[in-house]
């Protein structure tokens, strides 16, 4: 078991992650050689490459247009906006360069990197959803971000799934009108709902499975008007949702609603319709191991947020049609095979230290591309040539000890606190700084399209907007309007989950040791799967 070279920890290697190395391979000598940090440390590092949520007011600069960007104006990187970056009116080879076997590879890589234009917003297909990031095919759909595809009139929310008139949700999947709820499918009008699937008009409620009008119930399958997990009228049922829903009434619900939860019963993990899993919320899973937030994967491990995937490994928000054969990439997907060391690329073949490399086939450390083949740091070559290229340049970054390695972490584009691992791996600036991050502060650049000086926030004491649609939404399931901005609510309601590690536990009913999601310390009752199968009504 090597130790981590980052936090020190032993971690393992198992037989079968060699054998997935071995696949990734171009040839005799040409493996990827494994990892030197362990699982989480891999993980904090991808994620220092995500900025979902942090939105800025910039320019373009080809069209010189007002545009919407993930990166801050303090940045120092040239944005294009969505029509010029993917247009032909500018050439990404003029940025090519030769290698120079005299340099590292990410030396080279850094100084190419700040010169080539990046896109604004990782935005495909968007019809009246500018605002959305990490995100494609919405409609009418505003700061629906990180992973949130197909989806319709949604606000606020991360990870929407083919999902209509929903807001401030997170993981939900073919889901109408929710509210606050999280990780769960097939939904329709549930407000505060944790873990629930094919239920509809449920309030306040956790681990529901096809139930109707439920009040602050709790593992219950198949019941209709239950309150406090007991049978109920449908007079009693909406006399209690018209006081709960009263603005007077509904913060104090909402506490409740937390204590209720955190006294609840949970299974060791959100598995459903899974084979042979380990990990935290995932359904219709096959094989995977020590994966989190998965929907439709198979045969794969260390994985963060993803949907219909196969053979991949430490991987993070990757997914659609189908990515197949993926290694230490982030932002990546929709189709694609082989890709190494990537991120922020879509429907491309073969690609290895790539970054904003859009359908495109057999590149190697390019920044900034759509639709070329055979390039190296955005030069073109002949296919034979690419490929001898290709490989010296890879035995250069095994001598230099690169090969293997995502990028490292003072090449991300972002602040520590604008990105993904700032939620999974909270550090303090001071922190941050030392350990070699960037930090970005916020306060130099008011994103004032999420403010407003009417709204205050009662956590942060920030102002924040509220839209039209918004407001036409809280109406429609007759609820009072938020009282937190958006970051603070995002934050609140990210971490109502479990984290991406694995615990030793035991069944708090008949003491039978579990693995599970839920930290030793957490105070949820957590039962094995047999004890939690006969407690379920």
């Amino acid at each position: 078991m090597p130790t981590c070279k980052n936090c020190q920890i032993a971690f393992e290697i198992a037989k079968e992650d060699l054998n997935f190395y071995a696949k990734l391979s171009y040839g005799p000598g040409l493996e990827v050689l494994p990892p030197t940090l362990c699982p989480n440390c891999r993980l904090q590092r991808r994620l220092t490459y995500r900025n979902e949520p942090h939105l800025y007011k910039n320019i373009c600069a080809l069209c010189k247009n007002p545009t919407i960007s993930l990166h801050s104006p303090e940045s120092g990187y040239k944005i294009f906006c969505q029509d010029c970056w993917w247009s032909d009116k500018w050439d990404p080879h003029v940025y090519a360069r030769d290698f120079d076997f005299n340099k590292t590879f990410f030396e080279q890589y850094a100084e190419m990197q700040k010169r080539i234009p990046r896109i604004g917003l990782m935005n495909k297909a968007a019809e009246n959803s500018e605002f959305c990031n990490y995100a494609g095919y919405n409609k009418n759909c505003y700061l629906a971000v990180g992973g949130s595809w197909y989806s319709e009139d949604c606000y606020y929310g991360r990870h929407y799934n083919h999902c209509r008139n929903c807001c401030d949700c997170e993981s939900i999947k073919m889901s109408e009108l929710c509210y606050e709820s999280v990780w769960g499918s097939n939904l329709y009008n549930c407000v505060h709902c944790f873990g629930s699937y094919n239920s509809g008009y449920c309030y306040f409620s956790v681990n529901l499975r096809g139930c109707n009008n439920c009040i602050f119930c709790s593992n219950l399958r198949n019941k209709t008007y239950y309150i406090h997990n007991k049978q109920s009228t449908k007079e009693e049922y909406e006399k209690l949702i018209k006081q709960l829903l009263d603005p007077n009434n509904f913060s104090a619900a909402v506490t409740n609603y937390k204590r209720f939860k955190s006294q609840a019963i949970y299974p060791p993990s959100y598995q459903t319709n899974c084979e042979n899993c380990t990990g935290d919320y995932l359904e219709n899973c096959k094989n995977v191991q020590h994966g989190s937030n998965i929907f439709d994967g198979e045969d794969c491990k260390y994985i963060v947020q993803a949907e219909g995937i196969k053979d991949v490994m430490d991987c993070s928000s990757i997914g659609y049609d189908h990515p197949e054969l993926y290694y230490e990439t982030i932002n990546a997907g929709t189709g694609g095979f082989n890709g190494k060391f990537t991120f922020n690329s879509w429907e491309c073949t073969n690609l290895t230290y790539c970054d904003t490399v859009m359908n495109s086939q057999d590149c190697f450390g390019c920044v900034s591309m759509h639709n070329k083949r055979n390039c190296i740091l955005n030069k073109q070559y002949s296919e034979e040539d690419y490929k001898k290229l290709r490989d010296r340049i890879i035995l250069h970054m095994k001598k230099t000890g690169e090969y293997g390695e995502f990028f490292p972490i003072n090449l991300s584009p972002f602040g520590y606190n604008e990105t993904s691992a700032q939620d999974y791996f909270p550090l303090t600036r001071e922190q941050a700084i030392k350990k070699g991050y960037k930090w970005h502060d916020d306060s130099t650049q008011e994103k004032s399209f999420t403010q407003s000086p009417e709204n205050l926030c009662e956590e942060c004491r920030k102002p924040f907007r509220l839209t039209s649609h918004e407001l036409i939404f809280y109406k429609k399931l007759n609820i009072p309007s938020p009282r937190k901005c958006f970051f603070c609510r995002h934050r609140e309601r990210f971490f109502t989950r479990n984290l991406p590690n694995l615990f030793d536990r035991t069944c708090a009913n008949c003491n039978e040791k579990i693995q599970t999601a839920f930290s030793p310390d957490r105070p949820e009752k957590i039962y094995c799967e047999k004890c939690y199968m006969q407690a379920v009504q």
